[in-house]
């Protein structure tokens, strides 16, 4: 029932005749906090009385609202003004205090929330005659529960987010929280929506029956545990099946401290597809592993982002260590491949790796005994969505014995061409030989004849005899330095060598040949302090035969020596011209350039060539040694060039040249 107010004057009257009292009663209400007011309950919350509070609460004094220059219920929220209005009616009618909350806008602008707590009090007829109440500032408490809400808020969806099933347990293990993935896991294993909050876990688990009591007493003791600090975390895999499909999940259970108890979140994670894979991935590794033993391949696998490599043991054994004995790192294959083959194999890699080339190399690689064996390598990359390749599996081969095979079938392939060649070459020779030799006794028979003594030119019969001597002893030379080749007995020192000093020196050793002819005779050695790694004798006999043979079939224009410095898949060559404005070369002759007695193979009478061709084919060892090429471009009466091209970074000779190779025609 609401308040019923007697037959007696009205309190205003009556704090009018006891100012003393007023003044207590004032001097109370204004250190409450918040503001005292008595109103009626009409549509502007009419103010009969207001105390000092109000000032803080709103901006305005207590007189403007007892004087009516500000209505009370314009400061307050419309929609909160309504739903007072209807909680005042409803407490009205049941005599029963109100207790409202709503915004009340302050005399600055901002908005301020407050509560309201009062009392109606009615006639005797029930009508209303006023209402008494008091107004607090809750701001503050309404931002904290705002705060609290977005936090609740925000941790509902973090927990809502995750796909495995979580709970958060107090410190006596019951259940505060679960989010919808364990409501729905619930709802579809246990045939029904169940409220698992204020249920105690660690029971539910030692409660369990059947297909779901596996592990369940271990995750109850472990959470009792965590809830006692007796260990951080827990996590166990564990079957789940169910009628029709086996699972299995991973239990984790994790400690927090929180308001100075102990918490737990409890998660449950479906790992079926992971299990399943890993039984899938250990029948194909035990698979793999018999195959392994099955193969004579040595089988590699390299991880090109961390340098790791994964040799088979069988890899191990083919060049003699165990499997402790051999790091799996891709710096312990290195050190082993022959220092001759290391070019070759980086380049195949690159051309693997940039051009896509499948990758396929034969090396030498040192056993452990010390020894070399023969190897056929090949691999297949794996690359990550850009292209960039991040793996490269492959195996090697043992080839030692096809490679001997094959070294020993070329051997007597050999033997057999020098056997049918060996006239050929002795009818060669022996011209080669024969006219110095005949000239030469010439000379001497006239010397020594005392009839023609006094009638011959004495001076000129020894010049005759001394350039015929210089050119048997070149002949010889050449033989022997075409036959130490062949037999790969070659001997090389390597140094710097300084182009410009070499083509210079070939210049003025070759000039005095051209015999005063007018021709004109440069080099351009750009740049001019370009060195090399190589044999200086080498080098200096190859720009000098090059040049020499200019001389000889030059009798106008001009003769050239041009060498620079290029750039070849990031490795660097020195290119060395020799352009001559001479006779030119038959193209019949051409195919037959840097090989060995080949120009006259067969050839008698008129058809001889002057010359064996072994200039050509010791200049062409010479550059195979420096890891280049000869290419040669010419026509008749067109002139020629000679271009070689030699690796200028090499540390030592690529391979034991042979003087067999032709020359190729780039014409």
């Amino acid at each position: 029932m609401s308040q019923k107010i007697p037959s007696t004057p009205n309190v205003a009257t009556a704090v009018s005749t006891r100012p003393s009292s007023e003044q207590r009663y004032d001097t109370l209400i204004g250190n409450l906090p918040g503001a005292v007011y008595r109103c009626l309950f009409d549509d502007a919350w009419t103010m009969l009385y207001m105390s000092q509070g109000v000032f803080d609460l709103t901006g305005y004094s207590p007189d403007d609202f007892t004087e009516r220059r500000v209505r009370f219920a314009e400061l307050i929220d419309p929609q909160d003004n309504v739903q007072n209005v209807e909680r005042v009616a409803r407490a009205m009618e049941t005599g029963e205090p109100f207790h409202l909350e709503y915004r009340l806008r302050h005399a600055d602008g901002k908005v301020r929330w407050v509560s309201d707590k009062g009392q109606v009090f009615t006639d005797d007829q029930g009508r209303p005659v006023h209402i008494d109440g008091a107004v607090f500032d809750i701001t503050d408490r309404k931002a904290t529960e705002r705060r609290l809400k977005r936090t609740k808020a925000f941790l509902r969806g973090v927990i809502d987010s995750l796909s495995s099933e979580a709970a958060i347990l107090d410190s006596t293990g019951n259940i505060v929280m679960v989010n919808d993935a364990w409501n729905r896991f619930a709802a579809a294993n246990s045939g029904g929506d169940r409220d698992f909050v204020n249920e105690n876990y660690m029971e539910v688990c030692r409660e369990a029956r059947g297909a779901y009591s596996q592990g369940a007493a271990e995750i109850a003791d472990a959470i009792d545990d965590v809830l006692h600090g007796r260990r951080p975390v827990f996590v166990q895999d564990y079957p789940c099946h169910g009628r029709d499909e086996q699972r299995w999940f991973t239990c984790r259970v994790t400690g927090f401290e929180h308001g100075g108890q102990w918490w737990a979140t409890v998660t449950h994670e479906n790992i079926t597809q992971r299990h399943l894979a890993e039984q899938a991935l250990a029948q194909s590794e035990e698979r793999f592993k018999v195959a392994i033993a099955g193969t004579s391949d040595g089988l590699w696998d390299w991880n090109l982002l961390t340098g790791e490599m994964w040799y088979a043991p069988r890899f191990k054994q083919l060049i003699g260590y165990s499997e402790s004995e051999f790091s799996n790192r891709i710096e312990s294959f290195w050190p082993l491949v022959h220092p001759a083959d290391q070019p070759g194999v980086r380049a195949a890699l690159t051309a693997h790796f940039e051009g896509g080339v499948p990758y396929n190399a034969e090396f030498r690689m040192r056993h452990r005994k010390g020894h070399y064996r023969w190897f056929h390598s090949r691999g297949e990359s794996i690359r990550d969505e850009a292209g960039r390749p991040v793996r490269l599996a492959g195996s090697v081969q043992d080839i030692t014995e096809r490679i001997n095979a094959v070294a020993l079938e070329r051997e007597r392939n050999m033997l057999r061409d020098a056997l049918l060649g060996m006239e050929q070459v002795l009818g060669v020779v022996g011209h080669e030989l024969r006219t110095p030799v005949a000239a030469i006794r010439a000379s001497s028979e006239l010397l020594l004849t005392d009839e023609l003594r006094d009638c011959v030119d004495q001076t000129a019969m020894i010049r005759a005899i001394h350039d015929e001597s210089i050119r048997l002893a070149e002949t010889i030379s050449n033989l022997l330095e075409a036959a130490r080749m062949s037999s790969g007995k070659a001997r090389w020192t390597w140094v710097t060598v300084h182009l410009e000093e070499e083509c210079e020196r070939a210049v003025k050793l070759a000039r005095p040949l051209l015999q005063n002819a007018s021709i004109e005779f440069s080099h351009d050695v750009e740049p001019r302090a370009m060195t090399m790694q190589g044999d200086r004798d080498a080098i200096s006999r190859l720009i000098l035969n090059l040049v020499t043979n200019a001389c000889k079939h030059t009798r106008r224009g001009a003769i050239r020596i041009i060498a620079r410095q290029v750039i070849v898949a990031g490795e660097r060559w020195v290119r060395l011209s020799v352009t001559d404005t001479g006779d030119g070369i038959a193209p019949d002759i051409l195919p037959k350039l840097g090989i060995a007695f080949a120009l006259n193979a067969g050839a008698i009478g008129a058809d001889y060539i002057k010359g064996a061709g072994l200039g050509l084919a010791i200049c062409n060892g010479i550059a195979t040694a420096h890891g280049g090429r000869i290419d040669v471009q010419s026509g008749q009466a067109q002139g020629s060039t000679f271009t070689v091209m030699l690796r200028a970074d090499l540390t030592y000779a690529v391979c034991t040249p042979t003087p067999n190779g032709a020359i190729e025609n780039a014409a």
